[in-house]
């Protein structure tokens, strides 16, 4: 699988975690239900990822309002903000992958799940971290 798509099950499965309030039952089903063929590595970078996401929510929500003119992490899009977090947290807090491929991800993410709109405020919001 390539990695945009074990980013793309990241994402969703972030997502995912924003509408439960057992975290542990959720990712099981996902992992279950999702019928994916993961390696072994690529269902760690999803776990790390989505953990650390949750971990640093709070630091990486506050970096998203730091830029984020006049939108606060509270009134956006569940799915817009989940993309955001996602990217946030790799940029900050996971040295893998270059800033600018984050970025891109992120975008593609947004233009696939989100509105018309999305992309642009994603790239706007990324752009400003780099």
């Amino acid at each position: 699988m390539r990695r945009r798509d074990v980013r793309r099950n990241a994402f969703t499965l972030l997502f995912q975690l924003g509408f439960t309030d057992n975290e542990e039952e959720a990712k099981n089903i996902f992992f279950e239900e999702a019928e994916m063929d993961l390696s072994k590595n690529e269902k760690e970078f999803i776990l790390k990822t989505v953990n650390g996401v949750r971990e640093h929510v709070d630091e990486i929500d506050e970096i998203i309002n730091s830029v984020a003119r006049k939108w606060d992490t509270k009134r956006m899009a569940n799915v817009d903000l989940a993309i955001l977090r996602l990217a946030v947290y790799e940029m900050r807090f996971d040295d893998e992958t270059p800033d600018g491929v984050v970025i891109n991800e992120a975008v593609e993410l947004a233009k696939e799940y989100s509105s018309d709109g999305a992309p642009s405020f994603v790239n706007g919001i990324l752009g400003k971290l780099v």
